[in-house]
């Protein structure tokens, strides 16, 4: 379990955003963990905006879209600039606070985004196609396969991934997604090494709480949205449905 060491001014808040009646310290240096199917590409842009605006340097992956997926992020995952200093962190991997910290600022912020998991695990088993990786086909797949979920998980090679996808992509290893006491001591951690986590369900709202941590203006965040799908894609999810998916994706 990685744990977060006190960064310079995280704790005598010289690293939190300074702030002084009315007003407060812009902030350039930030850390996106860019989770699936979250609105993770609309942020994304946010971010690919302000540092172009900016001109600030990103971490980049070689080629693509991912910086090492699905090994969780180490520095020989990026393409290296010869000055040697990064801005902002926001392509898709696995968290690793200490891989992202060995790149990025002391006074950098991290940010991640979460969905309803219901919600989340629709949108990503319709986007990866799981029910044809399953021999799943048609509008009733999902509910054919919440019928024997964990009969699913232990067919696939990728079972940790495929039960909880957001605790995969924050990082806790797979042979730990099945043990209670570590994933509330993950939980614990990333509680911790988080400065903010947006709500995608109260995207604008969280956007709000971005702008004032970074003490940037309201222009910086003005979005469109990116990947949404078209409301035909989206699986109807019944409540029956959603109660089978949330024990699904317990510790069993």
């Amino acid at each position: 379990m990685e744990e977060k060491q006190p960064q310079q001014g995280k704790d005598d808040g010289e690293g939190k955003t300074p702030q002084t009646e009315g007003s407060c310290q812009h902030r350039d240096n930030i850390a996106l963990l860019k989770m699936h199917k979250c609105s993770s590409s609309t942020l994304q842009n946010i971010l690919f905006r302000f540092g172009e605006k900016h001109d600030l340097t990103f971490i980049m992956p070689p080629r693509g879209n991912y910086l090492g997926y699905p090994a969780p992020f180490e520095k020989r995952f990026a393409i290296q600039v010869p000055w040697n200093e990064y801005n902002i962190y926001t392509f898709h991997s696995r968290f690793s606070y200490r891989g992202i910290s060995n790149m990025m600022p002391s006074d950098t912020i991290f940010i991640t985004v979460i969905r309803d998991p219901v919600k989340m695990y629709e949108s990503t088993f319709t986007y990866f196609r799981l029910g044809a990786r399953y021999g799943l086909k048609g509008g009733t797949a999902l509910r054919d396969f919440l019928q024997d979920a964990e009969g699913y998980f232990r067919s696939s090679a990728n079972k940790q991934r495929i039960k909880n996808p957001m605790l995969y992509d924050l990082g806790l290893e797979a042979n730990k997604m099945h043990d209670m006491s570590h994933i509330e001591k993950k939980i614990a951690t990333l509680g911790d090494i988080f400065d903010l986590v947006l709500i995608s369900e109260y995207f604008d709202e969280s956007l709000i709480l971005l702008k004032e941590l970074m003490c940037w203006d309201l222009d910086d965040i003005v979005y469109f949205k990116l990947n949404a799908r078209s409301s035909s894609s989206v699986r109807n999810v019944t409540p029956d449905m959603a109660k089978k998916l949330k024990h699904s994706m317990q510790v069993m």
